[in-house]
């Protein structure tokens, strides 16, 4: 929750093209702020410069998660306009662009030769992970214009959101804006040809099947049921047959999907932390509360399997 609140607290911006060159030292200080926004967490960078476009850069980025892990990035590129606001302030600067290189789980087994062995066998399977946010101070809104996870050329996952009711000119505006932030528009695209059982495959399924006289590929089959059942008590008004029909088919592809997914939502009035705790207040079951939560939400959906790309 700590590294959510502090991805937050530097979403803030301007157009791209109103990106300030960065200084030596608004590199150094934009360093030492996020060691401290991560508390006991311990982050370590290396060789931290200006580059030649006026980004700052940094290598060999470490965040320590516990004694046996930790996440590990080749390389670190960011740039901000008003960076000072967080640096003297502590409050978010106005756009903020980042780019990670070789994003990996790192193991630490307090061996030598072991802890060298994976770190060689986990570097090709790093993530280049990317984000572009800003901040429009005159319709109070967050957009993020892009958040790209790619794992290769045909294995990337890409966001664009905007997120209203969002006031960052003054720490007042930034305490009552956790109330009032709900999200208007959200888009989501991803490419499947392998990632989802790389990364995904072992923790979900670590946390949804049991050892037992069901076996795996059964209860596999029956949570898709259950999926498809849930998507079907959706509202129509939220969702239509169509979307339904798609995230029917992606659901029964996995675990090992090989396509296209893409998602729109769309909400009037937002949707937001305040929405859907008066909705939970109000519901008298589940299925009122999902009615309740949607009210206003247009979710749409496509799925495109691979063959048909």
């Amino acid at each position: 929750m700590k590294w959510v609140l502090a991805a937050l607290a530097i979403c803030a911006g301007q157009p791209l093209w109103a990106q300030d060159r960065m200084t030596a030292s608004q590199c150094d200080a934009t360093q030492a702020v996020i060691a401290e926004l991560a508390g006991q967490t311990a982050v370590m960078f290396s060789n931290t410069a200006v580059a030649a476009d006026g980004w700052c850069e940094a290598e060999n980025i470490i965040i320590e998660v516990d004694a046996r892990s930790a996440l590990k990035a080749d390389g670190l590129r960011w740039r901000a306009s008003g960076i000072e606001r967080l640096i003297e302030q502590g409050l978010p600067p106005l756009s903020l662009d980042v780019q990670l290189e070789g994003i990996r789980v790192r193991p630490q087994m307090d061996d030598p030769v072991l802890d060298y062995l994976l770190e060689v066998q986990s570097r090709p399977a790093g993530v280049d992970a990317s984000l572009s946010v800003r901040w429009d101070g005159v319709q109070n809104a967050v957009f993020v214009d892009e958040l790209r996870a790619e794992f290769d050329e045909s294995n990337a996952v890409v966001v664009s959101a905007r997120i209203d009711g969002v006031d960052l000119s003054d720490a007042a505006g930034l305490q009552t804006s956790f109330g009032s932030a709900g999200v208007r528009d959200l888009s989501i695209t991803a490419d499947f040809d392998g990632w989802f059982e790389t990364v995904l495959v072992l923790p979900l399924g670590s946390q949804l099947l049991t050892a037992g006289d069901v076996s795996p590929r059964e209860q596999v089959a029956d949570l898709q049921r259950q999926a498809a059942a849930f998507v079907g008590t959706l509202p129509e008004a939220s969702m239509p047959d169509r979307a339904k029909t798609a995230l029917n088919d992606f659901v029964m592809a996995l675990p090992e999907p090989r396509g296209r997914l893409q998602v729109q939502l769309s909400a009037e009035p937002t949707l937001g932390a305040a929405s859907v705790l008066r909705a939970t207040m109000s519901a008298s079951d589940p299925a009122s509360m999902i009615v309740a939560v949607l009210e206003g939400v247009t979710i749409l959906a496509t799925w495109t399997p691979e063959a048909a790309q």
